[in-house]
C-alpha cells in the first residue's frame, strides 16, 4: 500500500513503483547469440563490482536511466541513434566479433568479452522497445543497449523547388544526411518556396 500526502507526492511514489516492478529476465546462451549478430551495436552504458550475488536492482536502474536519455527520446531509429553516438560517445560504442568461446566487444578505446562458460549469467531487459543486456560475470555485471546496426531500407526524401519552378530531390538515411547533400549543392534554403519531406 502507498500512503501519500499530495498530488505530487503520489504521482511521485507512483511512477517509482512502476520503476520498481521492471525486472531483468534471466536467458540461455542460446539467446545471447541470437540476440547479438554480425550487424548489432552494443552501448556500454555500466559496469559495477558484484558480489555473491548480482545486484540487478542496480542494473535495471541503469538501464531505466539509459532509457530516458536524449538519443533513446528524440531519435527514432538505431541507424541515427548509433550516428549519433559516434560523434558523442565513441568510446562507449562497440562493434562485435562472434567467437565460438565469447563476443568481443570492441573499439579503438578498450575492449570487452562476454564469456560463454558456466559462471557467466545473461539478463535482458525491453524498456519502450529498447533493449538492454546484463551480463554478470568474472566479479562484474556489465550493462548494454542493443542496437542493431544493419541500415533500414527507407530513407528521407526531400523535395525543394525554387522560386522559377525548377524541382530538386535529395535523399539521405536522416533527414540531416539529405540536408547536408542539399547544401552541397545550393548552401541554403534562401530562394526556395517549398520543402517537403518524404519517407522512400
Amino acid at each position: 500500500m502507498v500512503t501519500v500526502t499530495s498530488p505530487y507526492g503520489y504521482r511521485v511514489q507512483y511512477i517509482n513503483l512502476i520503476h520498481y516492478n521492471m525486472k531483468a529476465k534471466r536467458i540461455s546462451q542460446k539467446a545471447v547469440r541470437s540476440m547479438i549478430n554480425s550487424n548489432t551495436v552494443l552501448l556500454h552504458i555500466g559496469k559495477f563490482k558484484k558480489r555473491k550475488r548480482t545486484n540487478l536492482r542496480r542494473a535495471v536502474d541503469e538501464c531505466v536511466y539509459a532509457s530516458r536519455l536524449y538519443y533513446n527520446k528524440e531519435l527514432q531509429s538505431d541507424f541515427e541513434k548509433i550516428e549519433h553516438l559516434k560523434n558523442s560517445q565513441p568510446d562507449i560504442l562497440f562493434k562485435v566479433k562472434l567467437y565460438e568461446t565469447h563476443i568481443a566487444a570492441l573499439n579503438e578505446y578498450t575492449e570487452y568479452h562476454i564469456s560463454f562458460d558456466k559462471t557467466s549469467k545473461y539478463y535482458t531487459l525491453v524498456i519502450s522497445g529498447i533493449q538492454f543486456l546484463i551480463v554478470s560475470d568474472m566479479g562484474w555485471c556489465n550493462i548494454y543497449q542493443v542496437f542493431e546496426a544493419k541500415g533500414d531500407d527507407k530513407e528521407y526524401k526531400l523535395t525543394v523547388e525554387f522560386r522559377n519552378g525548377q524541382i530538386c530531390c535529395y535523399l539521405g538515411k536522416t533527414k540531416k544526411q539529405a540536408i547536408a547533400e542539399f547544401k552541397r549543392d545550393f548552401g541554403s534554403f534562401r530562394g526556395f518556396v517549398k520543402k517537403e519531406w518524404e519517407l522512400v
